[in-house]
């Protein structure tokens, strides 16, 4: 502490302030990153334990790597390429698109369960603000896809990556309805 009253001292303890507020924000940075990556949403809000959150994060990360698989044929495949090729493989043909062969006269056999109007909804491209509506209801600490950017993060840079989410919801309906580009993008 500083016991002398000089023009030098009281900007001594207004630095010390200063770098103490600083210190005290990047705690709470450090804090919230671990809180993110740990994803541990039993943990109460406050808690500043980053050794824990460190300590869960990487034991997560250890059980969510695969080391080893085995294909079709019975064969080990160890190498991240061997590895991204088989489950891409085996996606592809489980989710691959087949024509389906339906007998005429069958219409009639089942209830028609929703309207013509809820049908022609369900086609429709979302708009702006039911996209946004579902981003800001998401779980602020669980992430909806293994980009591993949970609720919060979507919420606190809404305004700059908007134009790209929008995108990516606009061109699922518009274009495709298939999820391959984006399995082909999660392992490889």
């Amino acid at each position: 502490m500083i016991t002398q009253q000089s023009p030098n001292a009281a900007e001594l303890v207004d630095r010390d302030t200063a770098l103490r507020v600083r210190l005290y924000e990047l705690h709470e940075r450090e804090e919230v990153i671990w809180r993110q990556k740990s994803r541990a949403l039993w943990l109460n809000e406050g808690d500043r334990n980053t050794r824990f959150f460190h300590l869960f994060t990487i034991i997560r990360q250890g059980r969510n790597r695969i080391i080893a698989i085995k294909n079709d044929d019975g064969a080990l495949l160890s190498s991240p390429d061997e590895i991204s090729k088989a489950f891409i493989d085996r996606l592809s043909s489980t989710f691959a698109a087949e024509a389906v062969y339906f007998p005429r006269g069958l219409e009639g056999l089942v209830s028609q369960s929703i309207s013509s109007l809820e049908a022609e909804e369900m086609g429709t491209i979302p708009s702006v603000e039911e996209i946004k509506e579902v981003v800001f209801g998401m779980n602020p600490w669980k992430a909806p896809d293994p980009d591993g950017f949970p609720g919060l993060f979507y919420r606190h840079y809404w305004d700059t990556i908007a134009d790209d989410v929008l995108e990516t919801v606009r061109d699922f309906f518009i274009y495709d309805h298939s999820l391959q580009p984006l399995i082909r993008l999660i392992l490889c």
